[in-house]
């Protein structure tokens, strides 16, 4: 109407924005963490009755640079399962230790300030690129990662590709918050009969409206899965070739990309008489996204 949009300044440039699924604003709020290069900030649009229909509002930021140990977010994921009456909001914080990304920063959104946790899985984890809430366990996330002892390749499988290798060796894991165990239950390489660490995982996404379906993305397989998780191996539901997603940079593109993980992947709000759920899948580069 001619009014000037509240604008809340952040300590640095916006380079991730996570919703809590299921959040609308006509329930009177939508709340989401808005991530920069040094801290997570909570925010939330307040819809109101009296005064301004609509307003912008912050809330707890998490300095990342605080503790003793500095880290720096490199990728949040919200608990969609959070959001009730009966439990605090909560998101988890994939965060970089200076070297590689391998410890992961729980925080619950309690009445008296944020509860953070951290857990380190340094010791059985190269790096880790993607987190994701398994949203039939609260306490347990599904990771792109790379095994601390992923088997080199031979020499005469360089010489078959003249030295090229298409991946970066990310995996899906499950990891257990309880326990701080990760386990390895699928990966790209394996889907396509070539050796562990040929293929990455670019993407995952769980399905917004099945809590037993996986969406995973790799940029060097050109591919996307739809898994059923449900089974101690996941079984592929179907699967779907995108040789455009190596247009850009080539399959050699790092697993997070110039701008952060590689694919976007985004599932629109079902309506009543929709058949399936539509999936939006762009990869992050500056001619696609």
């Amino acid at each position: 109407d001619g009014e000037d949009e509240k604008s809340i300044e952040l300590d640095a440039r916006v380079l991730q924005i996570a919703n809590f699924v299921g959040d609308t604003l006509l329930e009177g709020s939508i709340k989401f963490v808005v991530r920069t290069s040094l801290s997570c900030t909570v925010m939330s649009v307040e819809a109101s009755i009296s005064g301004p229909p609509v307003q912008l509002c912050k809330g707890p930021r998490i300095d990342m640079n605080s503790s003793l140990l500095s880290y720096l977010p490199t990728y949040v994921a919200c608990d969609s399962k959070s959001l009730s009456h009966f439990t605090q909001p909560s998101f988890s914080i994939l965060s970089l230790d200076g070297i590689r990304s391998t410890a992961v920063h729980c925080v619950s959104l309690r009445e008296d300030g944020p509860f953070i946790t951290v857990h380190d899985f340094a010791r059985s984890l190269a790096d880790i690129s993607l987190i994701e809430y398994d949203r039939r366990d609260r306490t347990a996330l599904w990771a792109a990662a790379r095994s601390a002892k992923l088997p080199k390749l031979s020499l005469g499988f360089h010489k078959a590709r003249s030295g090229y290798v298409t991946g970066y060796g990310h995996s899906l894991y499950r990891i257990d918050l309880t326990t701080d165990e990760p386990t390895l239950v699928w990966s790209p390489s394996n889907a396509l009969y070539f050796s562990e660490g040929v293929h990455s995982l670019s993407g995952i996404k769980p399905d917004d409206s099945r809590d037993h379906l996986l969406w995973a993305s790799s940029t060097s397989a050109c591919r996307v899965w739809c898994l059923d998780v449900r089974h101690e191996r996941p079984r592929v539901v179907a699967t779907w070739s995108l040789p455009l997603l190596a247009d850009d940079f080539g399959i050699g593109m790092p697993v997070t990309g110039i701008y952060g993980a590689g694919t976007l992947m985004v599932q629109p709000r079902r309506m009543d008489g929709d058949r399936e759920p539509a999936l939006f899948c762009v990869k992050k580069d500056p001619d696609t996204a």
